[in-house]
């Protein structure tokens, strides 16, 4: 295996970079290895996870398994409030979960929460230490708090508690200490607003569309497209109106979310207007709320994307499925392998799985089953190819020996219980 191709097994996660390592010399590749192990390639960490447990088990084919923990442990110092902190915390984790008190004191001296992932790297001390470690994580998310500090705090941290603790002695624990630490009762107070303030989903789905307007700033993309679910015809016609009337960029964005997954009622025109224009936010959610609406003009526009390297073009192939014609499979594909960018590349292969329900023959879904899972640049939906290959029984014996070592554990088990091609 070369350079290119080792580096690209070991970002993508794939087991061959394992499998590689236990039967070579990979001396050569430290410079990839040691990158991958600092810097998370995971591109849908909420649904991949990081690449921290699949690099452990790399590096412990190594040779120089000490020289790489080293590296990560000193590499806590610069961790950052994003996904490659968060991988580095979790790599030292399963080190001290292990028995490296090492490990477990770089985790202490250098946890510093940021608003981001700060919930998620907290997470790592309820783990090692319990009720002690899931107060000092509370403690460090309500100084973000106390300083005015948005978190994204989604309620991991006080569900992991829970499960860890139970509910009563987390509750117990934070209570009482609360009580003279400023930091925990803010995020005590944080806790128990979105306890008892229910379900923003909830709230939104009684809302008439005038009153679901004033939700709008405060709503995050996935909580407007399942309200959309919910609404009555009379509301997307007022949405769509909305829309149209909307002259800022932000409010259009929050009007287009409301689409995401509903069909715009009216002519496109406009949508297709700002799918092709100069602002990137934008663009996108024009594009996504497109991927809802069939025509000509929406088969030209996927073409279009591709050509002229849209920032957008990664929704091109389910706009082109959603216009489906005799052979646009083999356009599909050529798209999906011609791209280079990470995050498109992930885009267009959820809209390569939109072809699987054109009654394609067996030969040209393997194909594309095959290029999903060796060009697909996230986990999650690499398993989705494996499930299918193992139900068509066409995985290859090759491919399935690898998937043993995949970074999805999912994968692993559908590799170690799923038949191969004959």
């Amino acid at each position: 295996m070369n350079e290119t191709r080792f580096r690209k097994a070991v970002h993508l996660g794939l087991g061959r970079a394992i499998r590689f390592a236990q039967e070579h010399d990979v001396r050569q590749f430290r410079e990839i290895i040691l990158d991958a192990c600092l810097h998370c390639y995971a591109v849908d960490v909420q649904s991949e996870g990081t690449r921290a447990p699949f690099m452990l088990e790399l590096v412990e084919s190594t040779r120089e398994r000490d020289f790489y923990c080293d590296a990560v442990l000193k590499g806590l110092a610069g961790a950052g409030d994003d996904s490659s902190g968060l991988q580095r915390f979790n790599f030292a984790t399963y080190l001290a979960m292990d028995g490296d008190l090492r490990a477990k004191e770089h985790i202490y001296q250098h946890f510093a929460p940021g608003p981001r992932w700060g919930e998620d790297i907290g997470v790592n001390l309820v783990r090692l230490d319990g009720g002690e470690g899931f107060l000092v994580a509370a403690r460090a998310i309500g100084r973000l708090l106390v300083t005015g500090q948005k978190t994204a705090d989604d309620g991991w941290l006080w569900h992991v508690a829970q499960e860890t603790l139970g509910s009563p002695e987390a509750k117990a624990a934070l209570e009482v200490e609360s009580q003279s630490d400023p930091d925990l009762a803010a995020y005590l107070a944080s806790v128990s607003a979105k306890k008892t303030g229910g379900s923003t989903l909830s709230k939104l789905v009684g809302l008439s569309y005038p009153e679901l307007c004033e939700e709008l700033p405060g709503s995050r993309p996935i909580q407007l497209q399942w309200r959309a679910r919910k609404a009555e015809a009379g509301d997307i016609e007022a949405a769509a109106r909305g829309l149209m009337a909307a002259t800022a960029p932000s409010e259009q964005i929050q009007h287009l979310q409301f689409f995401a997954e509903t069909p715009f009622p009216g002519i496109p025109s406009q949508l297709i207007r700002w799918s092709s224009g100069g602002d990137e936010q934008l663009a996108r959610a024009a594009t996504i709320a497109l991927t809802n609406v069939p025509g000509p003009a929406i088969r030209e526009l996927a073409f279009q994307l591709v050509q002229e390297q849209r920032p957008s073009r990664g929704t091109a192939i389910r706009l082109l499925a959603r216009n489906y014609e005799v052979g646009d499979e083999a356009t599909a594909l050529s798209w999906f392998l011609g791209e280079r960018d990470p995050d498109t590349i992930h885009e267009m292969g959820m809209g390569l799985r939109d072809f699987r329900d054109m009654n394609l023959d067996p030969a040209r879904e393997t194909q594309i089953l095959l290029a999903l899972y060796e060009h697909g640049s996230c986990s999650f939906c690499r398993g989705t190819a494996v499930h299918r290959l193992i139900e068509m029984e066409s995985l290859p014996a090759a491919i399935r020996d690898e998937c043993l070592l995949d970074t999805n554990e999912d994968i692993r088990e559908l590799a170690g219980a799923g038949p191969t091609e004959d």
